[in-house]
């Protein structure tokens, strides 16, 4: 395999970064999901079966929508409180919150493109038309990257990046991506998660985004125009994407859309008249029931709606699995008994899908959206507890905790981090009845992490097929429903770092039925596979807690398994880690007078990390061998690797402590930085920078619109990780044996399989110059601590559809600027 020599490159190019057209051969994307074995005496001890990863081709171009050209300026102050009104009322004092002048001809969140329909008058009143929200253009600098490539820490023996024109970085309005209110920017800082940027307590703001983003969906539905330039730039060949199992979408029609459009209305009324800022504006607030100014609003065009939701089949069904048969109907879903609950579902399913649209609409649709059916959500609720229980219910929980925990939002973030405990409480949570339930009581009564067991004989199902794989469906549905809890529970554990609100000990729920089975088409090829699989009688699988258990006594070597099901062992695995993270933290520093219980117990929570890393190669192997002969690209294995990888990097570094450390919270002279995080931060730096690698390789692999909703968290904490990793060398060169700098082998560390020559020889032998590659190709290396940062804004940049990788990039940005003079 052709690799990178530093004989290769220009003499007379920059050492801080090299251009890949400046080397004789491209260091290459590896071609297979899973390489060839290697010999253990080439990897340290604890890498033998180290993942080479998912290894899949170059990630698409995503179609980009045309940029607005022209947008209303905001104030330039950290927070305006009068610059979101302007967002949303551009006319004269005394009109109402959505009456606007006709003469200023601004649609909400639409280019100038979309403002000149010559249908505009026949579709709406004047009056109602001419909205204001130019304001939420798109802000671009051309084709130069933001300016964060900066070599804030170079070495005197380096060449500082090449510098690139514009303004600083950390001013808004240079870095290019939809401009956000200044309501969202200012509460950046004090996201409960993600928290590299110090918050200082007197400036603490209130959060009032909601009723931005609900005024502005408002806004939005009123003004079909919007939609029509809209439905124009639409690009479905960008979700045509290679699956293992395609899911098709059926378009929502006649009674199905007008039901919808019904409940709709009364779910943004409610959350507009609770949201409500001011009592005078409530006569001519639209949403208000006893307004008579535009109070009906229409849903988006059958075209979008369509679009939409196959967004979401994209991006959630690979990790959230809950359609089964391989076709999602909204239809159907509108004739269930609970058709208001069914109406919460789709709008959230519809948001999801707007979430990772890179349009001003689509980041209000999705916001506002959330927004109302989370109020809605809640009051079903508080009502009518039971109806926690109820399978649409808590499908339609599981999206609102996904959509605004990866919402970029405060307000929404912090939603999601409290009503999870809700939901994970009145409907998972197993029910205390001393004696064993029934299948039909436990699906009325039940908690859906109970203990469940079904006995299905193929003779009695070959008597009524239908009925048979209707039943099983149900059944099935309710399991992968509790599966994708216990995910989202892992995934939001893994990025607060907090521990999981769920226990091993609890998940009573049967493992995952066989895939093939959940995406039969039909009735009648469900039991052929159905028999294939099982034979002539079925009992239910293990359960997650005693497939745990077989996990940890090696039971499960050799055996393949579906990716949800080693999803699934990732959980328990995670909250051990937490644990011993969070104990670790505790720990009084070692000094002259400290006691020798307390060393001891230090050492031996270390031992007890090294165990886990031991689970988790053991995880690892049998991924491998799930998947050794399988063709095609499974994107939720993919995403799976990410997580192995992000919780390995826990078992070697402390995050909370990189964010604290980050945060200026550590009173240190800069002499000490290197001592202090080498002793409380990172523990094996190599291994640190290799999983932070792996993962940038991974995540660039996969097609923009299928990656998973967390995805650019997984990135901050590669950043943050890298970037201590770097300061904790002091800004040197990652060798320790002796070579000097100008003989050692450059490589770029997130481009290579783990079984490359170099990554060992750099694990191993701590050998060769670790590289990052920029999405232009060049590379620069990762001993500067300000370079991890910039390549990973840098594949932010390249990918800011979703709000939540926009406000991340804003942060790096921020930081890169606050540290340079350090």
């Amino acid at each position: 395999m052709p690799i990178l020599s530093p004989h290769h490159v220009n003499p007379h190019a920059s050492h801080h970064r090299h251009s890949v057209s400046d080397v004789s051969h491209q260091i290459p994307i590896a071609p297979a999901v899973f390489g060839p074995e290697l010999d253990p005496h080439l990897l340290r001890s604890g890498y033998s079966e180290t993942p080479p990863d998912v290894a899949l081709p170059l990630t698409p171009m995503m179609a980009q929508m045309p940029h607005m050209g022209h947008f209303i300026p905001i104030g330039s102050g950290p927070y305006d409180p009068e610059g979101d009104n302007r967002f949303l009322n551009m006319g004269n004092a005394h009109n109402g919150l959505l009456e606007f002048n006709d003469n200023m001809l601004t649609d909400f969140m639409s280019s100038p493109s979309m403002l000149q329909d010559p249908n505009e008058m026949l579709l709406m009143n004047a009056n109602s038309v001419m909205h204001a929200a130019n304001q939420m253009g798109m802000l671009t600098n051309g084709s130069a990257r933001f300016s964060s490539r900066l070599g804030l820490e170079t070495p005197p023996h380096h060449v500082s990046h090449r510098m690139r024109s514009g303004p600083s970085p950390s001013s808004s309005s240079t870095i290019s991506g939809l401009q956000e209110p200044d309501a969202v920017l200012a509460l950046h800082s004090q996201w409960p998660y993600f928290q590299c940027q110090r918050v200082e307590k007197s400036s603490s703001i209130q959060p009032k985004t909601a009723s931005i983003y609900l005024e502005g969906l408002a806004q939005t539905l009123r003004n079909q125009a919007t939609w029509q330039a809209w439905t124009a730039q639409l690009d479905e060949r960008q979700l045509d994407i290679s699956f293992e199992r395609k899911i098709s979408t059926e378009p929502i029609v006649g009674w199905s859309r007008e039901k919808l459009l019904a409940i709709t209305q009364g779910f943004l009324h409610k959350a507009l008249d609770i949201h409500r800022v001011s009592q005078t504006n409530k006569d001519d607030t639209p949403a208000s029931p006893e307004s008579t100014n535009e109070t009906f609003l229409m849903l988006p065009p059958p075209e979008v709606m369509q679009f939409l939701l196959r967004s979401y089949v994209v991006r959630y069904e690979p990790y959230y699995c809950s359609i089964p048969g391989g076709r999602l109907d909204p239809n159907s879903l509108m004739h269930s008994s609970n058709s208001k609950a069914a109406s919460l579902l789709i709008l959230l399913m519809v948001a999801s899908g707007a979430s990772a649209t890179a349009t001003p609409e689509g980041r209000y649709v999705a916001s506002g959206l959330t927004e109302a059916c989370r109020v809605s959500l809640f009051d079903t609720v508080e009502k009518d507890v039971a109806q926690a229980r109820e399978v649409l219910v808590l499908r339609s929980a599981l999206l609102l905790i996904c959509l605004a925990a990866w919402s970029g939002d405060k307000w929404h973030m912090d939603m999601a981090m409290g009503q999870r405990g809700l939901y994970l409480a009145v409907g998972l949570q197993p029910s205390k009845q001393k004696f064993r339930l029934t299948e039909s009581q436990m699906l009325q009564h039940g908690g859906l992490l109970d203990l469940s067991e079904s006995r299905i004989d193929v003779n009695e199902c070959k008597l009524d097929p239908e009925i048979a794989w209707g039943d099983w469906k149900e059944h099935e549905g309710r399991h992968r429903l509790a599966h994708s809890w216990v995910i989202v529970d892992q995934e939001i554990s893994l990025f607060s770092d907090t521990t999981p609100q769920l226990s091993v000990v609890d998940l009573h729920v049967p493992i995952p039925d066989s895939d093939d089975l959940w995406h039969a088409p039909s009735s009648a090829e469900w039991l052929v596979l159905f028999e294939e699989t099982h034979g002539s009688t079925y009992r239910s699988p293990a359960s997650v807690r005693d497939f745990f258990t077989g996990f940890v006594d090696g039971d499960l070597a050799g055996k393949k398994l579906s990716p949800t099901q080693l999803r699934l062992l990732l959980h328990p695995l995670q909250a051990q880690v937490c644990q011993l993270r969070q104990f670790i933290a505790c720990l009084p520093d070692g000094g002259p007078h400290s006691r020798g219980s307390r060393a001891v117990s230090k050492a031996a929570t270390k031992l007890r990390l090294e165990e886990i890393s031991t689970l988790l190669q053991q995880w690892y192997a049998i991924s491998k061998q799930s998947f050794s002969g399988n063709q095609g690209t499974c994107w939720t294995t993919c995403a799976n690797l990410v997580m192995y990888h992000l919780i390995s990097l826990n078992t070697i570094t402390s995050f909370k402590c990189i964010e604290q450390f980050a945060r200026r919270e550590v009173i240190l002279g800069h002499s000490r930085y290197s001592t202090w995080l080498q002793n409380k931060c990172i523990d094996q730096p190599e291994e640190a920078l290799f999983h932070c690698g792996q993962i940038l390789r991974l995540i660039r692999s996969m097609p923009k619109p299928v990656r998973p909703p967390w995805w650019a968290g997984a990135v901050y904490r590669v950043a943050m990780t890298g970037w201590a990793t770097s300061m904790s060398k002091g800004g040197t060169p990652f060798q320790t044996n002796g070579q000097s700098n100008d003989r050692s082998e450059q490589f770029a560390i997130d481009n290579l399989t783990p079984e490359h020559d170099l990554i060992s020889r750099f694990v191993k032998h701590q050998e060769g110059e670790p590289m990052l590659t920029y999405t232009d190709g060049s590379l620069c290396p990762v001993h500067v601590p300000s370079n991890v940062l910039s390549a990973c804004a840098d594949i932010l940049e390249d990918d800011s559809s979703m709000r939540l990788a926009d406000g991340i990039r804003r942060k790096l940005c921020a930081f890169i600027e606050s540290w340079r003079e350090t």
